[in-house]
Order: C-alpha cells, then structure tokens, then sequence
C-alpha cells in the first residue's frame, strides 16, 4: 500500500512525458489525418499536457524551490552548531539526549553528531517493537503531560502510516467497490466508513494514558535508565515549562534557546 502512494507522484509526469510523445507522432502524421480527427487529437493532447505539467509542477516544485520556511528552518538550524560542538568535545562515546520530538533539532541531532536520540519521529519507521515505540515516546512527554485527546492528536508521532492512514483509507475502497458491486448485482450490506481514530478504538488511547499516567510518570527515573538518558535538551521557545531540575538535572550549557541538562 505505501509503495502504491509513493509511486502514484510520479504517475503524472509519465503521462507528461507519454503526451509529447504522442503529439509529436500525430504531428508528423498530420497529413494523413482528417481536419475533424486532427482537431480532436489537439484538444485531448493539449488538455492532458497542460493537466500534467499542472500536477508536475504542483507537486515538484516545493522540493526544488527555496521558500521562505525553507531560509527559516536553515537559519534555526546555524543555531545547532554550538551545542552539538560542544556535545561532541564533552562526550566522546556515544550518549543518548532526551528533547521535546516535535522540535527540529531532535531529528538532526543523529545526524550531525555521534549520540543519539530517546525518541524522533522517523523511529517508527525502524525494527523495533511497538510496545518499544509507545513506550519512547510516552517517556519523552514526560514534561508535557499528555491527556487522552493529546495522544489521539498526535497518533502520526508515534504510530505508524499503517494506523494513521492505510488501514482506514483500505477500508474505505473496499467499502466503495462493495456498493459498485452491490449496484450492479444489488443491494449489499458494505457497512460505513470509519476514521483511524474509530478503528484504533477508545481502549487503546485509554491503555496508553493508563500506562503513562500510572507506570511511566511516578517510575520516570527508572525508564530514562532503562533507555540510558544522560542529557535533557530543553527548546526555550518550544518547551518554557519544562523543569529538568525536577529530575535533579544539572544545566551544563545554555546559549539562551537550547538549555542542556546533565543527568545524575
């Protein structure tokens, strides 16, 4: 299914690429073609071009332009270099740095230094179990505190596309070819669509607040070394309540953004 979404960007240029093809055939063919026929073939090729190069542009260009949120996320990121210069000269082995997912340092801090992450986003994409995923993720909201609604907003951060998106929208079709099937040889019981949130189920966000609520938030110490914390990286703007010396952390650098907290 995800392979069927991935490749249907590039069906339109294809089909660009397929419609000069064929308006340069029937061009050189002209002669041989009737007025009313060669009008026809005009107006489709000239329809389909202008629709995929429409579609092409549309969804291409945001990849290639230098828009202006762009400049912006470049210029946050200069302001990266200090603190990971300093994390890479006070650490010389690997460590792993606990920090809000939803800011964009959390997913570049792997790339340009040697330690590593409690939780990013692009983990639920790895091989690695699903209790393992909720788990890192429900550690790092900590500080956030998230409530039940919290977490069925923001199932995309820790679940994968499969509950976020595939198994609704599989669904879906299913139930769409159903009733065209029940059209044509009649009525048939397709059921009714569902969202993923209707499909997940309230026993699932209610295990997962339970289980924050109830284990993770009094035991926090314990899971932060079960997964090996040393540092806390606190976002000023992002995160202002965030209060690591709760945990008895110790601020070692600030450069008035970004506060890094040591660990006991």
């Amino acid at each position: 299914v995800e392979t069927g979404e991935h490749v249907r960007i590039l069906i339109f240029p294809w089909v660009l690429f397929v419609d000069i093809m064929l308006g340069s055939y029937l061009w050189r063919r002209r002669a041989d073609l009737a007025f009313p026929i060669r009008a026809l073939s005009v107006a489709v090729i000239l329809i389909l071009t202008l629709v995929s190069s429409y579609y092409t542009y549309n969804r291409f260009a945001p990849f290639v332009a230098i828009t202006e949120s762009r400049r912006s996320l470049w210029d946050e990121q200069q302001h990266y270099v200090k603190l990971f210069d300093w994390l890479q000269t006070q650490e010389r082995s690997p460590v792993v740095v606990w920090s809000d997912p939803n800011s964009p340092i959390t997913i570049t801090l792997p790339v340009f230094t040697r330690h590593f992450e409690l939780y990013t986003i692009p983990g639920i994409w790895e091989l690695v179990s699903e209790e393992e995923i909720r788990e890192r993720y429900l550690v790092s909201q900590y500080f956030n505190n998230p409530t039940k609604d919290d977490l069925k907003e923001n199932i995309s951060v820790f679940l994968g596309r499969q509950d976020v998106h595939h198994v609704a929208k599989t669904r879906e079709r299913e139930i769409k070819v159903c009733r065209l099937l029940g059209a044509l040889v009649g009525n048939r019981n397709c059921g009714e669509p569902k969202t993923s949130l209707e499909i997940l189920g309230e026993g699932f966000f209610d295990q997962l607040e339970q289980k924050f609520q109830g284990d993770i938030k009094p035991h926090i110490l314990n899971y932060l070394k079960k997964y090996h914390v040393s540092y806390i990286l606190k976002d000023n703007i992002l995160n202002p309540d965030w209060r690591p010396e709760a945990l008895q952390a110790k601020r070692v650098y600030s450069d008035g953004k970004y506060e890094l907290y040591r660990l006991p």
